[in-house]
């Protein structure tokens, strides 16, 4: 993301920006390609984006080769650090009819972990010329589940809380989570069954975040079998580049798999997209482009 933009001063140290839960998307604003990404990035000091962080960084570009920028946000916030578009830090923004950041987004401390509080997989959504993140509090914050930012400006905001979150994230409660987690904390959508790859069992390996994916020709169904994308794909963004093209977003996790080896999560949370392709004995099946004569 630093590819032609100025770094932040966090990112200096390490040469790229550390991330997880990439996304990237094109839009087409006033007749031209817009590319946006961001993702879950971490405060310098820790090693993670637990157990807080300090939200919700934004970078365009005119191409994926870049240059990639963060979004000007200095008219907003003068002083403050540029890109950064929506943080609990933004509390003291609040005003009669407007919330930027409910009680339950605030951050709060514990004896166990301190600092507690974070922003975790935001999208950035453009729909009829205005801009909107979707993004979810993580697991160390008062309630965890997703919520949604309206931008009363352009893409840099500022953005407030919809109106739809003031008391919590979108969904119902349940009883889930790591121990560490207020039970009734966690906030989920739809409640629908979470699918995931069996425990891995002699001679297989289990990598976290593969993509699996199906496809329909409605939006309704009927949908395919369910297959595998890509292995350490996942978490990841389907999108069109500006000529039509398929990509999909990624991100080296440290948490597990081949990227948390000790000797590798130096190189893990990277950000990055792949191409994809149709292919397949009837080309009906979406893979990672692989390289030809291999």
């Amino acid at each position: 993301m630093s590819r032609g933009g100025r770094p932040r001063p966090r990112d200096r140290e390490l040469g790229r920006v550390w991330m997880r839960d990439t996304y990237v998307n094109c839009f087409i604003v006033r007749g031209r390609p817009l590319y946006v990404a961001t993702g879950t990035t971490r405060v310098p000091g820790l090693q993670a984006a637990a157990p807080w962080n300090d939200g919700i960084f934004v970078w365009t570009a005119p191409s994926l080769r870049g240059p990639w920028r963060l979004v000007d946000t200095t008219r907003i916030r003068p002083g403050a650090e540029k890109g950064k578009v929506w943080s609990p830090e933004f509390v003291n923004e609040n005003r009669e009819g407007r919330t930027v950041v409910a009680p339950w987004q605030e951050y709060w401390s514990d004896e166990r972990f301190g600092k507690r509080g974070q922003v975790w997989a935001p999208e950035v959504h453009c729909f009829r010329g205005k801009w909107y993140i979707v993004a979810c509090m993580g697991d160390h914050s008062r309630k965890v589940g997703s919520f949604l930012l309206v931008s009363e400006g352009g893409i840099e905001g500022p953005y407030r809380l919809a109106e739809g979150n003031l008391d919590k994230p979108f969904g119902e409660s349940f009883i889930g989570g790591p121990d560490f987690i207020e039970p009734g904390a966690y906030h989920h959508i739809d409640g629908s069954t979470r699918h995931a790859y069996d425990p891995p069992g002699p001679g297989r390996t289990q990598y976290q975040y593969d993509a699996v994916v199906a496809v329909a020709d409605r939006f309704e169904g009927p949908y395919s079998k369910r297959w595998t994308l890509g292995v350490g794909a996942g978490h990841n963004n389907l999108f069109r580049d500006h000529a039509g093209r398929l990509w999909a977003t990624f991100f080296r996790n440290p948490n597990a798999g081949y990227w948390a080896d000790p000797s590798r999560t130096g190189d893990a949370a990277v950000p990055g997209v792949v191409r994809l392709e149709w292919t397949g004995p009837r080309g009906d099946r979406l893979y990672v482009q692989r390289r030809r004569g291999h």
